[in-house]
Protein backbone atom coordinates (compact mmCIF):
# COMPACT_ATOMS: atom_id res chain seq x y z
CA UNK A 1 0.00 0.00 0.00
CA UNK A 2 2.85 2.37 0.85
CA UNK A 3 4.36 1.76 -2.59
CA UNK A 4 1.06 2.59 -4.31
CA UNK A 5 0.76 5.82 -2.33
CA UNK A 6 4.34 6.75 -3.22
CA UNK A 7 3.73 6.10 -6.92
CA UNK A 8 0.53 8.16 -6.79
CA UNK A 9 2.24 11.08 -5.10
CA UNK A 10 5.20 10.98 -7.52
CA UNK A 11 2.85 10.96 -10.51
CA UNK A 12 0.65 13.74 -9.10
CA UNK A 13 3.48 16.00 -7.95
CA UNK A 14 6.04 15.53 -10.71
CA UNK A 15 4.75 13.82 -13.87
CA UNK A 16 1.28 15.32 -14.39
CA UNK A 17 2.37 18.96 -13.89
CA UNK A 18 5.24 18.39 -16.32
CA UNK A 19 2.87 16.93 -18.89
CA UNK A 20 0.45 19.84 -18.45
CA UNK A 21 3.33 22.29 -18.88
CA UNK A 22 4.39 20.53 -22.08
CA UNK A 23 0.81 20.52 -23.33
CA UNK A 24 0.36 24.24 -22.65
CA UNK A 25 3.61 25.13 -24.39
CA UNK A 26 3.45 22.63 -27.21
CA UNK A 27 -0.15 21.79 -28.09
CA UNK A 28 -2.97 23.99 -29.43
CA UNK A 29 -6.42 23.29 -30.82
CA UNK A 30 -6.07 24.02 -34.53
CA UNK A 31 -9.87 24.09 -34.87
CA UNK A 32 -10.26 26.92 -32.37
CA UNK A 33 -11.09 30.39 -33.69
CA UNK A 34 -8.44 31.71 -31.30
CA UNK A 35 -5.65 29.58 -32.75
CA UNK A 36 -2.81 31.52 -34.37
CA UNK A 37 0.00 30.03 -36.45
CA UNK A 38 3.28 30.41 -34.50
CA UNK A 39 5.22 31.78 -37.47
CA UNK A 40 5.06 34.74 -39.84
CA UNK A 41 8.38 34.87 -41.64
CA UNK A 42 8.54 32.21 -44.37
CA UNK A 43 8.65 31.75 -48.12
CA UNK A 44 7.37 28.18 -48.36
CA UNK A 45 4.99 26.14 -46.20
CA UNK A 46 4.59 22.42 -46.77
CA UNK A 47 1.76 20.39 -45.25
CA UNK A 48 1.92 16.62 -45.60
CA UNK A 49 0.12 13.62 -44.18
CA UNK A 50 -0.37 9.98 -45.05
CA UNK A 51 -3.09 9.75 -47.69
CA UNK A 52 -6.71 8.72 -47.38
CA UNK A 53 -8.19 10.22 -44.17
CA UNK A 54 -11.14 12.62 -44.36
CA UNK A 55 -9.95 14.83 -41.48
CA UNK A 56 -6.72 15.58 -43.34
CA UNK A 57 -8.70 17.73 -45.78
CA UNK A 58 -10.38 19.51 -42.85
CA UNK A 59 -6.97 20.04 -41.23
CA UNK A 60 -5.69 21.65 -44.39
CA UNK A 61 -8.70 23.96 -44.54
CA UNK A 62 -7.96 25.16 -40.99
CA UNK A 63 -4.38 25.97 -42.04
CA UNK A 64 -5.45 27.67 -45.27
CA UNK A 65 -8.09 29.73 -43.47
CA UNK A 66 -5.47 31.18 -41.12
CA UNK A 67 -3.08 31.96 -43.98
CA UNK A 68 -5.80 33.62 -46.06
CA UNK A 69 -6.94 35.72 -43.08
CA UNK A 70 -3.37 37.03 -42.71
CA UNK A 71 -2.89 37.54 -46.48
CA UNK A 72 -0.06 35.00 -46.45
CA UNK A 73 -1.12 32.79 -49.36
CA UNK A 74 -0.01 33.82 -52.85
CA UNK A 75 0.65 30.48 -54.58
CA UNK A 76 -0.87 27.04 -53.93
CA UNK A 77 0.86 23.86 -55.13
CA UNK A 78 -1.27 20.70 -55.06
CA UNK A 79 0.57 17.41 -55.63
CA UNK A 80 0.08 17.44 -59.38
CA UNK A 81 1.46 18.68 -62.70
CA UNK A 82 1.24 22.24 -63.99
CA UNK A 83 -1.65 21.68 -66.44
CA UNK A 84 -3.91 19.96 -63.91
CA UNK A 85 -3.08 22.77 -61.48
CA UNK A 86 -4.08 25.29 -64.17
CA UNK A 87 -7.57 23.80 -64.32
CA UNK A 88 -7.89 23.74 -60.52
CA UNK A 89 -7.34 27.48 -60.75
CA UNK A 90 -10.00 27.61 -63.46
CA UNK A 91 -12.41 26.02 -60.98
CA UNK A 92 -11.53 28.64 -58.34
CA UNK A 93 -12.35 31.34 -60.87
CA UNK A 94 -15.55 29.82 -62.32
CA UNK A 95 -16.96 27.51 -59.65
CA UNK A 96 -17.56 24.83 -62.29
CA UNK A 97 -18.23 21.72 -60.16
CA UNK A 98 -18.47 19.43 -63.21
CA UNK A 99 -14.88 20.39 -64.04
CA UNK A 100 -13.89 19.96 -60.37
CA UNK A 101 -15.25 16.42 -60.20
CA UNK A 102 -13.30 15.48 -63.34
CA UNK A 103 -10.14 17.07 -61.90
CA UNK A 104 -10.45 15.17 -58.62
CA UNK A 105 -10.91 11.95 -60.59
CA UNK A 106 -7.81 12.64 -62.71
CA UNK A 107 -5.85 13.60 -59.57
CA UNK A 108 -6.44 10.05 -58.38
CA UNK A 109 -4.14 8.68 -61.09
CA UNK A 110 -1.29 9.91 -58.89
CA UNK A 111 -2.92 9.51 -55.45
CA UNK A 112 -5.99 7.21 -55.55
CA UNK A 113 -6.81 7.80 -51.86
CA UNK A 114 -7.35 11.52 -52.51
CA UNK A 115 -9.61 11.10 -55.51
CA UNK A 116 -12.40 11.62 -53.03
CA UNK A 117 -15.56 13.47 -52.13
CA UNK A 118 -13.64 15.07 -49.26
CA UNK A 119 -11.08 16.55 -51.64
CA UNK A 120 -13.92 17.77 -53.89
CA UNK A 121 -15.51 19.52 -50.90
CA UNK A 122 -12.11 20.93 -49.79
CA UNK A 123 -11.70 22.79 -53.09
CA UNK A 124 -15.24 24.14 -52.88
CA UNK A 125 -14.54 25.43 -49.37
CA UNK A 126 -11.21 26.91 -50.45
CA UNK A 127 -13.01 28.89 -53.14
CA UNK A 128 -15.37 30.29 -50.49
CA UNK A 129 -12.46 31.13 -48.17
CA UNK A 130 -10.67 33.05 -50.91
CA UNK A 131 -13.83 35.06 -51.64
CA UNK A 132 -12.33 36.40 -54.87
CA UNK A 133 -8.83 37.01 -53.49
CA UNK A 134 -6.15 36.29 -56.11
CA UNK A 135 -4.19 33.06 -55.66
CA UNK A 136 -2.03 31.35 -58.26
CA UNK A 137 -2.26 27.55 -58.53
CA UNK A 138 0.83 25.79 -59.91
CA UNK A 139 2.14 22.24 -60.09
CA UNK A 140 5.67 20.84 -60.12
CA UNK A 141 4.95 17.11 -60.22
CA UNK A 142 5.66 14.68 -63.04
CA UNK A 143 2.82 14.13 -65.48
CA UNK A 144 1.06 10.88 -64.69
CA UNK A 145 -2.18 11.64 -66.55
CA UNK A 146 -1.94 13.37 -69.94
CA UNK A 147 -5.57 14.52 -70.07
CA UNK A 148 -5.24 18.11 -68.87
CA UNK A 149 -1.84 18.65 -70.47
CA UNK A 150 -3.40 17.91 -73.86
CA UNK A 151 -6.50 20.00 -73.16
CA UNK A 152 -4.36 22.98 -72.16
CA UNK A 153 -2.07 22.68 -75.18
CA UNK A 154 -5.14 22.71 -77.41
CA UNK A 155 -6.58 25.70 -75.53
CA UNK A 156 -3.32 27.67 -75.84
CA UNK A 157 -3.11 27.06 -79.60
CA UNK A 158 -5.19 29.79 -81.23
CA UNK A 159 -4.58 29.21 -84.91
CA UNK A 160 -7.50 28.88 -87.29
CA UNK A 161 -5.50 26.31 -89.22
CA UNK A 162 -5.73 22.74 -88.04
CA UNK A 163 -2.93 20.94 -86.24
CA UNK A 164 -4.07 17.39 -86.92
CA UNK A 165 -2.17 15.48 -84.25
CA UNK A 166 -3.08 17.98 -81.49
CA UNK A 167 -6.74 18.03 -82.59
CA UNK A 168 -6.83 14.24 -82.53
CA UNK A 169 -5.25 14.02 -79.08
CA UNK A 170 -7.58 16.69 -77.69
CA UNK A 171 -10.58 14.76 -79.01
CA UNK A 172 -9.36 11.67 -77.15
CA UNK A 173 -8.64 13.71 -74.01
CA UNK A 174 -12.27 14.84 -73.96
CA UNK A 175 -13.51 11.25 -74.31
CA UNK A 176 -14.49 10.03 -70.82
CA UNK A 177 -13.64 6.47 -71.79
CA UNK A 178 -9.99 7.27 -72.55
CA UNK A 179 -7.35 6.24 -70.02
CA UNK A 180 -4.46 8.71 -70.02
CA UNK A 181 -1.97 7.12 -67.68
CA UNK A 182 1.40 8.58 -68.58
CA UNK A 183 3.30 5.32 -68.73
CA UNK A 184 1.21 4.41 -71.77
CA UNK A 185 2.50 7.08 -74.12
CA UNK A 186 1.45 6.74 -77.75
CA UNK A 187 3.04 7.34 -81.12
CA UNK A 188 0.73 10.35 -81.47
CA UNK A 189 2.19 11.97 -78.35
CA UNK A 190 5.73 11.40 -79.59
CA UNK A 191 4.79 12.87 -82.96
CA UNK A 192 3.22 15.92 -81.28
CA UNK A 193 6.40 16.65 -79.29
CA UNK A 194 8.73 16.08 -82.24
CA UNK A 195 6.61 18.15 -84.64
CA UNK A 196 6.54 21.11 -82.26
CA UNK A 197 10.23 21.00 -81.37
CA UNK A 198 11.22 20.91 -85.07
CA UNK A 199 8.82 23.67 -86.15
CA UNK A 200 8.62 26.05 -83.15
CA UNK A 201 8.78 29.24 -85.19
CA UNK A 202 5.85 28.06 -87.29
CA UNK A 203 3.61 27.35 -84.30
CA UNK A 204 4.64 29.99 -81.75
CA UNK A 205 2.94 32.88 -83.52
CA UNK A 206 -0.38 31.12 -82.86
CA UNK A 207 0.27 30.18 -79.22
CA UNK A 208 -1.24 32.36 -76.48
CA UNK A 209 1.39 31.55 -73.82
CA UNK A 210 4.58 30.19 -75.36
CA UNK A 211 6.28 29.66 -71.99
CA UNK A 212 3.51 27.46 -70.62
CA UNK A 213 3.13 25.61 -73.92
CA UNK A 214 6.86 24.80 -74.07
CA UNK A 215 6.91 23.79 -70.39
CA UNK A 216 4.09 21.30 -70.93
CA UNK A 217 5.72 19.93 -74.10
CA UNK A 218 8.95 19.44 -72.15
CA UNK A 219 7.16 17.62 -69.36
CA UNK A 220 5.36 15.33 -71.80
CA UNK A 221 8.73 14.54 -73.35
CA UNK A 222 10.20 13.69 -69.93
CA UNK A 223 7.58 10.94 -69.53
CA UNK A 224 9.00 9.06 -72.52
CA UNK A 225 12.09 8.08 -70.50
CA UNK A 226 12.90 7.17 -66.90
CA UNK A 227 12.73 10.36 -64.87
CA UNK A 228 13.12 10.51 -61.09
CA UNK A 229 10.15 12.17 -59.47
CA UNK A 230 11.87 14.32 -56.81
CA UNK A 231 14.38 15.61 -59.37
CA UNK A 232 11.55 16.43 -61.78
CA UNK A 233 9.73 18.35 -59.03
CA UNK A 234 12.90 20.28 -58.27
CA UNK A 235 13.70 21.05 -61.93
CA UNK A 236 10.13 22.11 -62.64
CA UNK A 237 10.14 24.35 -59.60
CA UNK A 238 13.27 26.18 -60.78
CA UNK A 239 11.62 26.86 -64.15
CA UNK A 240 8.41 28.16 -62.51
CA UNK A 241 10.32 30.12 -59.88
CA UNK A 242 12.06 32.14 -62.55
CA UNK A 243 8.95 32.66 -64.67
CA UNK A 244 6.63 33.68 -61.83
CA UNK A 245 9.20 35.32 -59.50
CA UNK A 246 8.22 32.87 -56.78
CA UNK A 247 10.98 33.86 -54.38
CA UNK A 248 8.99 37.05 -53.69
CA UNK A 249 5.77 35.19 -52.82
CA UNK A 250 4.23 33.18 -49.98
CA UNK A 251 3.94 29.60 -51.26
CA UNK A 252 1.98 26.65 -49.87
CA UNK A 253 2.56 23.01 -50.87
CA UNK A 254 0.16 20.14 -50.11
CA UNK A 255 2.14 16.94 -50.61
CA UNK A 256 2.89 13.52 -49.14
CA UNK A 257 5.05 13.25 -46.03
CA UNK A 258 8.35 12.44 -47.74
CA UNK A 259 8.32 15.33 -50.22
CA UNK A 260 8.34 18.03 -47.52
CA UNK A 261 11.07 16.52 -45.32
CA UNK A 262 13.93 19.04 -45.01
CA UNK A 263 16.71 16.41 -44.72
CA UNK A 264 17.45 13.08 -46.37
CA UNK A 265 15.60 9.83 -45.67
CA UNK A 266 17.29 6.54 -46.61
CA UNK A 267 19.96 8.81 -48.15
CA UNK A 268 17.39 10.08 -50.66
CA UNK A 269 16.77 13.81 -51.01
CA UNK A 270 13.14 14.91 -51.01
CA UNK A 271 11.90 17.88 -53.05
CA UNK A 272 12.24 20.25 -50.06
CA UNK A 273 15.64 18.78 -49.22
CA UNK A 274 16.84 19.52 -52.76
CA UNK A 275 15.72 23.15 -52.42
CA UNK A 276 17.86 23.45 -49.29
CA UNK A 277 20.89 21.41 -50.40
CA UNK A 278 21.17 23.45 -53.59
CA UNK A 279 20.92 26.78 -51.79
CA UNK A 280 17.62 27.84 -53.40
CA UNK A 281 16.25 28.67 -49.94
CA UNK A 282 17.59 28.80 -46.40
CA UNK A 283 16.32 26.41 -43.75
CA UNK A 284 14.39 29.17 -41.98
CA UNK A 285 12.61 30.08 -45.25
CA UNK A 286 10.81 26.73 -45.38
CA UNK A 287 8.21 25.59 -42.84
CA UNK A 288 7.37 21.88 -42.78
CA UNK A 289 4.17 20.76 -41.05
CA UNK A 290 3.56 17.01 -40.77
CA UNK A 291 0.20 15.42 -40.04
CA UNK A 292 0.01 12.17 -38.04
CA UNK A 293 -3.09 9.98 -37.96
CA UNK A 294 -4.52 8.66 -34.68
CA UNK A 295 -7.44 6.25 -34.26
CA UNK A 296 -8.48 6.91 -37.83
CA UNK A 297 -9.38 5.08 -41.00
CA UNK A 298 -8.11 5.63 -44.52
CA UNK A 299 -9.35 4.88 -48.01
CA UNK A 300 -7.23 1.86 -48.84
CA UNK A 301 -8.31 0.33 -52.13
CA UNK A 302 -10.60 1.40 -54.99
CA UNK A 303 -11.92 -1.41 -57.17
CA UNK A 304 -12.28 -1.11 -60.95
CA UNK A 305 -13.40 -3.86 -63.29
CA UNK A 306 -10.66 -2.75 -65.67
CA UNK A 307 -7.60 -0.83 -64.48
CA UNK A 308 -7.53 1.12 -67.75
CA UNK A 309 -11.24 1.97 -67.88
CA UNK A 310 -11.99 4.99 -65.66
CA UNK A 311 -15.73 4.26 -65.89
CA UNK A 312 -15.59 0.70 -64.50
CA UNK A 313 -15.79 1.58 -60.78
CA UNK A 314 -17.05 -1.24 -58.56
CA UNK A 315 -16.44 -0.24 -54.93
CA UNK A 316 -13.83 0.48 -52.29
CA UNK A 317 -12.22 -0.70 -49.04
CA UNK A 318 -11.03 1.23 -45.99
CA UNK A 319 -8.43 0.37 -43.40
CA UNK A 320 -7.67 1.41 -39.82
CA UNK A 321 -4.43 1.90 -37.92
CA UNK A 322 -2.06 -0.77 -39.33
CA UNK A 323 -0.72 0.34 -42.69
CA UNK A 324 -0.43 4.02 -41.90
CA UNK A 325 1.86 3.96 -38.87
CA UNK A 326 -0.60 4.11 -35.96
CA UNK A 327 -0.22 0.56 -34.66
CA UNK A 328 1.94 -1.32 -32.18
CA UNK A 329 3.44 -3.21 -35.14
CA UNK A 330 4.19 -0.01 -37.08
CA UNK A 331 4.36 3.51 -35.70
CA UNK A 332 6.26 6.77 -35.74
CA UNK A 333 8.86 6.87 -32.98
CA UNK A 334 7.72 9.22 -30.21
CA UNK A 335 4.11 9.47 -31.38
CA UNK A 336 2.80 8.44 -27.94
CA UNK A 337 3.80 11.79 -26.48
CA UNK A 338 1.63 13.64 -28.99
CA UNK A 339 -1.27 11.38 -28.06
CA UNK A 340 -0.79 12.09 -24.34
CA UNK A 341 -0.85 15.85 -25.01
CA UNK A 342 -3.83 15.73 -27.39
CA UNK A 343 -6.23 18.66 -27.00
CA UNK A 344 -8.69 17.99 -29.83
CA UNK A 345 -9.05 15.94 -33.01
CA UNK A 346 -6.88 18.62 -34.64
CA UNK A 347 -4.02 19.27 -32.21
CA UNK A 348 -1.20 21.47 -33.48
CA UNK A 349 2.20 20.94 -31.81
CA UNK A 350 4.89 23.60 -31.78
CA UNK A 351 8.05 21.49 -31.75
CA UNK A 352 10.12 24.67 -31.64
CA UNK A 353 8.61 26.13 -28.46
CA UNK A 354 11.17 27.24 -25.87
CA UNK A 355 9.99 24.64 -23.34
CA UNK A 356 10.63 21.62 -25.54
CA UNK A 357 12.96 22.88 -28.27
CA UNK A 358 15.95 21.16 -26.65
CA UNK A 359 14.22 17.77 -26.94
CA UNK A 360 13.40 17.90 -30.64
CA UNK A 361 16.60 19.76 -31.48
CA UNK A 362 18.82 17.19 -29.77
CA UNK A 363 21.21 15.38 -32.12
CA UNK A 364 20.12 11.79 -32.58
CA UNK A 365 16.57 12.40 -31.32
CA UNK A 366 14.51 11.56 -34.40
CA UNK A 367 11.08 11.27 -32.80
CA UNK A 368 8.24 11.67 -35.34
CA UNK A 369 10.64 10.89 -38.21
CA UNK A 370 11.56 7.21 -37.81
CA UNK A 371 8.88 4.62 -38.57
CA UNK A 372 9.42 1.58 -36.36
CA UNK A 373 8.03 -1.95 -36.35
CA UNK A 374 7.32 -4.30 -33.43
CA UNK A 375 10.84 -5.73 -33.57
CA UNK A 376 12.42 -2.26 -33.82
CA UNK A 377 13.09 -2.50 -37.52
CA UNK A 378 13.31 1.06 -38.88
CA UNK A 379 11.66 1.62 -42.27
CA UNK A 380 12.73 5.23 -42.65
CA UNK A 381 16.38 5.80 -41.86
CA UNK A 382 17.20 9.47 -41.23
CA UNK A 383 20.72 10.83 -41.52
CA UNK A 384 22.98 10.27 -38.52
CA UNK A 385 23.78 13.45 -36.62
CA UNK A 386 20.37 15.01 -37.35
CA UNK A 387 17.45 15.88 -35.09
CA UNK A 388 13.68 16.06 -35.54
CA UNK A 389 13.87 19.79 -36.26
CA UNK A 390 16.25 19.14 -39.14
CA UNK A 391 13.28 17.42 -40.84
CA UNK A 392 10.08 19.14 -39.72
CA UNK A 393 9.06 22.21 -37.72
CA UNK A 394 5.53 21.47 -36.53
CA UNK A 395 3.24 18.46 -36.14
CA UNK A 396 -0.53 17.99 -36.21
CA UNK A 397 -2.22 14.97 -34.61
CA UNK A 398 -5.29 14.16 -36.71
CA UNK A 399 -7.63 11.95 -34.68
CA UNK A 400 -10.87 9.99 -35.04
CA UNK A 401 -11.10 10.48 -38.78
CA UNK A 402 -13.35 8.58 -41.13
CA UNK A 403 -11.84 7.31 -44.35
CA UNK A 404 -12.14 9.28 -47.57
CA UNK A 405 -14.97 8.27 -49.90
CA UNK A 406 -14.16 7.79 -53.61
CA UNK A 407 -15.35 10.59 -55.90
CA UNK A 408 -17.33 7.97 -57.85
CA UNK A 409 -19.76 7.81 -54.90
CA UNK A 410 -20.71 11.47 -55.41
CA UNK A 411 -24.19 11.54 -56.89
Amino acid sequence: MKYLIAIYLFTTIFLLPAQKQDAAAMGSNLASDDFQLPFNSFKIIGFGALHGAANTETTELYLLKKLIQKNQLDVYFPETDVATAYYFQTFLRTGDTVLLKELVSAYGTRIPQESSIEMFQKWKQLRLLLHGKPMLVLGVDKIINYKYSLKLLHELYNSKSSWAVLDSLNFLANDKNTSWRAFHSSDQLIRLVNTYNKNKSQYQTSIRDTFLFQHIINNIQYTFNADKREQRMYNNYLVLQKQYNLSQTKQYFRMGVFHIMKSRINNSASFFCKLLENGIYKKEDIVSIQGYLNKSRVLWDIKYKSYFNPNSYEGYKTKGRFGYSDHIFEHFKGIRKLKRLKMSDYTFYNLKSDTINSKYNRIGNLNLIKIKSLFHRVYWKPVKGKSTLDYIDYAILISNSKANTPIEELK
